[in-house]
């Protein structure tokens, strides 16, 4: 008797998704048309199932690795194709996608791959990581008030001895991060290009210190997460004091007991959602620094994971050709409710009390 396909399953490999505004956005591809499994973009109405794209983008023989909605409703995408970074425009009445401009952003000797594309807060500014490990940061350039024309490289960082997995920079545009397999996380100012600190982990004294897979500043830029793990070991996630001179550390918390690959925080910050390479979707309360799910999603690791722009949903995709949406309820929003039946039941009472004297 033949398997069941999951209805979540979009026919190839998938590795990236977002969500804007009436749409779902999903990347995948394996090869292009000549294996059977085309490389592309596609976007769908913000429904589930996934059915029907409204729009589909092809890149031939190149594959959109990775992307990233811009801030604030802003109607563009940042995304890595190959040694690319791209802009495109999203239309939200009709949902296509067309191609702004593309600049070539990594130069590694052997396999040139740009592997981390992101917005600043503002939408004036993007930074881009790959296989070289160099972090180079562009402008942003607008026709008019929301409407991109472009961007052109501004900045030259690093280089990390291997290649960069995560970048991010802070809310006031002043400093940017890099995290890397070569088991460093780097922070930088954008104003001198200086290297202000080198960040790593360990899981104790004398052990060999674990790769990073993630590394974000939190919205208000109080905070640096990153995402460490072990080639077979546990994953772990670090909080870091970002405005302390010396990043100085405030919690470190195991989310996994295998390997980890996608990291994403919520909007507000409150939240952090790791995808693991056994496929589980992992959600930690970043306040309290408690994982508060881990849920088996996926047979194949998670190539990308974020959260909804509300915080209210954790969508994943993986190379098992199939995308999940899971329910985010935080233990801070639980605790939320439960204060609020308590104080419901509590005015019950009183009015009961009053009733009855």
């Amino acid at each position: 008797m033949a398997k069941e396909r999951s209805k979540n399953n979009l026919n190839s490999p998938l590795f990236g998704i977002g969500v804007h505004k009436g749409y779902v956005l999903v990347s995948g591809g394996g090869g292009g048309k000549n294996y059977g499994l085309p490389n592309s973009l596609r976007v769908y109405k913000n429904q589930l199932p996934l059915e029907n794209p409204v729009c589909e983008v092809d890149f031939d023989t190149e594959l959109l690795s990775q992307f990233e909605m811009a801030n604030n409703g802003l109607d563009y995408i940042v995304g890595a194709i190959s040694k690319f970074a791209a802009i495109f425009s999203i239309n939200s009445k009709s949902g296509e996608v067309s191609e702004i401009d593309r600049i070539e952003a990594d130069f590694h000797e052997k396999e040139p791959e740009v592997t981390k594309t992101r917005w600043s807060q503002d939408n004036k500014i993007i930074i881009s990581g790959g296989e070289e490990g160099i972090l180079r940061v562009f402008k942003v350039n607008f026709a008019a008030p929301n409407q991109v024309s472009g961007f052109e490289l501004t900045n030259e960082l690093g280089q990390h001895s291997e290649g960069i997995t995560d970048i991010s920079i802070n809310s006031d545009n002043s400093l940017v991060v890099s995290a890397s397999t070569d088991k460093t996380c780097r922070i930088y100012t954008l104003k001198d290009e200086k290297c202000i600190k080198r960040l790593s982990f360990s899981e104790g004294i004398g052990m060999e210190n674990l790769k990073f897979k993630g590394s974000l500043f939190s919205p208000d830029s109080r905070f640096l997460y990153a995402l460490a793990t072990s080639f077979k070991g546990r994953s772990y996630l670090i909080k870091w004091d970002a405005k302390s001179e010396n990043f100085d550390p405030i919690d470190t918390t195991p989310v996994h007991t295998g390997p980890s690959c996608a990291f994403d925080l919520s909007s507000d910050g409150s939240n952090a959602a790791i995808g693991t390479n056994n496929g589980h979707v992992v959600a930690v309360n970043a306040n309290s620094m408690s994982v508060y799910r881990s849920e088996k999603k996926h047979k194949m690791p998670i190539t990308n994971i974020c959260f909804n722009p509300n915080g209210t949903t954790i969508l994943s995709v993986s190379g098992d050709h199939t995308y999940e949406v899971t329910q985010n309820r935080s233990q801070s929003s639980c605790c939320g409710l439960f204060i609020k039946l308590c104080f419901f039941l509590l005015l019950i009472g009183v009015l009961f009390y009053v009733y009855k004297g």
